[in-house]
């Protein structure tokens, strides 16, 4: 998981970078604030609110335009230049807006980029991510892989997504990166098994070719990714389990 971080850390400082130091940067306009340090423990809450354990898996499918960009998004468009944004549903429990902005400020805590909140209920301007619970059977994803511009959606369906590890898992997407299983030089590591997984799901799978490489950088030929020379990491937020949207119960991956 402190890999992913690092990856993060790389791409969406931007120009923060000069300004950066623990924490959260408070934001110098009025309009979102920063997100503050949890009050309770963030293990014991996430058990009271999802006793059985049980957690979704990230949902993209097929269709989706921006599914298969590995590791990170190096074009500027997409990223966060006046810091990470979001607002909260209305429909979220207090205790579940406390694990909700705890993983946030975790995220916080290893990146040096602004992460702010629009009031509940407010009118947001410019860009952020609006995270909405989702009912039963709706999963959980992000719209978007790194800044969409205007109005962007993660989607926590709630119960099966409410949980650190995804709410972390579904912000990172949002700011920039996807699966670690999708990277350019994946095959190196793990095999995956296109005929295991189910249909419409190949997208959280799909390796991208890398066209360039250095020591440093890895591009993707697929709109472009970065590895930022970060070695592959088996045990990162963004990476699936071996029988993740398994088609009839076998691995879709295993490490080679």
């Amino acid at each position: 998981m402190l890999q992913i971080f690092s990856l993060v850390f790389s791409f969406v400082v931007g120009e923060y970078i000069s300004t950066c130091h623990a924490g959260l940067v408070a934001s110098a306009t009025l309009g979102p604030v920063p997100i503050g340090p949890p009050t309770v423990n963030l293990a014991v809450l996430e058990r009271q609110l999802n006793p059985t354990g049980i957690v979704g898996a990230c949902l993209t499918n097929d269709s989706d335009s921006n599914v298969g960009v590995s590791s990170g998004n190096p074009w500027s468009y997409s990223r966060w230049r006046n810091g990470y944004i979001v607002q909260l549903s209305s429909q979220w429990s207090p205790e579940q807006v406390r694990l909700i902005e705890g993983a946030l400020y975790e995220i916080s805590t290893k990146i040096c980029i602004p992460i702010l909140k629009w009031a509940v209920g407010s009118r947001p301007r410019g860009d952020y991510v609006y995270i909405q619970k989702g009912r039963a059977g709706t999963g959980c994803y992000s719209t978007g892989i790194g800044r969409q511009g205007g109005w962007q959606i993660i989607n926590l369906q709630d119960p099966g997504c409410v949980t650190k590890g995804m709410i972390i898992h579904e912000n990172i997407h949002a700011m920039g990166f996807n699966h670690e299983q999708t990277r350019p030089d994946r095959n190196n590591y793990i095999n995956v098994y296109r005929n295991e997984i189910q249909r419409g799901r190949l997208s959280n799978y799909m390796q991208k070719f890398a066209f360039w490489e250095t020591e440093e950088h890895a591009y993707d030929i697929y709109r472009g990714s970065l590895t930022f020379g970060v070695p592959y990491d088996f045990s990162s937020v963004m990476h699936y389990g071996s029988y993740d949207f398994s088609r009839i119960g076998n691995p879709t991956m295993r490490k080679r």
